[in-house]
């Protein structure tokens, strides 16, 4: 196991760091509690000490790299680095580029900007008003700082690689806690495919099944499902084969099922009153299998 993980995956470590532009306000938090007779930590008064569009951008493209982070890897330790198939290193890093790309002349456009904006704060109703306060805003020749993106890979360790001298039956207990993480990062790997699985293909059943077209011309159609339903799923498919370190025949079984659940567009499903109740039914199928592969 640990050398088949060490030359199929490796780590992956992804951050990016914003400002946030919120503050709570300590004495405004105050002054509402007294004047609805409540407890002092029952409420606060959260200020958002920028109103800027190009800061909402950051946030957005911070938040699609974070999403598109997790969907390319799989679980390694709780938190920090995940793992990522080597044979998807190239696509990892130029979909992560492209974010950066994004990311950065937001920044200096926001730190363009940023005396202006501190500016409009200050405006009565259109701004803060009566809450600005100078002292919450960064120092302009520091507000770069806060914002970052880091991308870092590692290899995936081995047993082999502990050589610190703590005495040899130290260093075995050492090095078999290691092979047992490793096999249990192995595990929830394919765990983590079996549980995208459940989740999409359950949307569809559940979808698919709740959907009924319009009987006759001005009737009303019962229940919706976007085209996203079938994209879900087909980028899933694509996605699978990557996520399989192991090369855990199920899941290879797995994408070979959810190839028929694809081959027609929502169009097609919402059209065709036989082919979504074959659908469905192919779905339903996977959601079984893969039900019993984690129970």
């Amino acid at each position: 196991m640990t050398n088949h993980l060490a030359s199929v995956a490796m780590l992956v470590d992804f951050s990016a760091s914003q400002w946030t532009a919120r503050k709570i306000d300590k004495a405004m938090s105050q002054t509402v509690n007294e004047n609805a007779c409540a407890n002092g930590k029952a409420s606060h008064v959260s200020k958002k000490l920028i109103l800027s569009d190009t800061h909402s951008l950051i946030g957005t493209c911070v938040s699609r790299a974070r999403a598109r982070h997790v969907e390319l890897t799989s679980p390694w330790l709780d938190a920090g680095p995940r793992m990522l198939a080597a044979k998807m290193h190239g696509s990892y890093v130029s979909e992560m580029e492209t974010f950066e790309r994004e990311f950065w002349p937001l920044v200096d456009t926001f730190c363009a900007n940023y005396p202006r904006y501190i500016d409009q704060a200050r405006a009565s109703y259109a701004g803060l008003g009566q809450l600005f306060n100078e002292n919450d805003y960064p120092k302009e020749s520091r507000i770069r700082a806060k914002f970052g993106w880091r991308c870092e890979f590692m290899p995936v360790p081995t047993s082999s690689d502990f050589r610190v001298d703590v005495g040899q039956a130290a260093v075995e207990r050492i090095k078999a806690g290691i092979e047992a993480r490793l096999v249990e990062s192995a595990n929830n790997a394919v765990r983590d495919v079996f549980e995208r699985v459940h989740d999409k293909v359950s949307a569809m059943v559940d979808k698919l099944g709740a959907y009924k077209p319009a009987a006759k011309l001005g009737d009303r159609t019962e229940g919706i499902f976007r085209d996203s339903l079938v994209e879900n799923i087909r980028d899933l498919v694509d996605l699978m084969p990557g996520l399989n370190f192991t090369g855990d025949a199920r899941i290879n079984d797995l994408v070979i099922q959810m190839q028929a659940l694809v081959t027609h567009d929502a169009e097609t499903l919402r059209a065709s009153d036989n082919i979504r109740q074959t659908v469905a039914a192919q779905a339903a199928a996977v959601v079984a299998a893969v039900s019993d592969f984690m129970a």
